[in-house]
């Protein structure tokens, strides 16, 4: 039981790593320069840090705020 559901954590990991993967090389073929893809890609990924428990911890959270911040792969 647990076996499977650390080989589903691992399968969703690879999976988010493919999805920003793919992400990034659609960001860099669509701008001219890596200034601007670092820009863009910085302003995306940035915002992700505050919906996870990097500076808050999860338990004073709404719940809804929680459940997003214990999914989310920056936690």
């Amino acid at each position: 039981h647990h076996v499977a559901e650390a080989v589903l954590a691992f399968a969703l990991l690879l999976l988010f790593g493919f999805g920003m993967i793919w992400f990034g090389i659609l960001i860099g073929s669509l701008l001219r320069t890596v200034e601007a893809v670092n820009g863009v890609m910085f302003t995306a990924l940035f915002p992700v840090t505050f919906l996870a428990n990097t500076f808050v911890p999860t338990e004073p959270m709404p719940r809804w705020l929680r459940v997003i911040a214990e999914w989310n792969p920056v936690s």
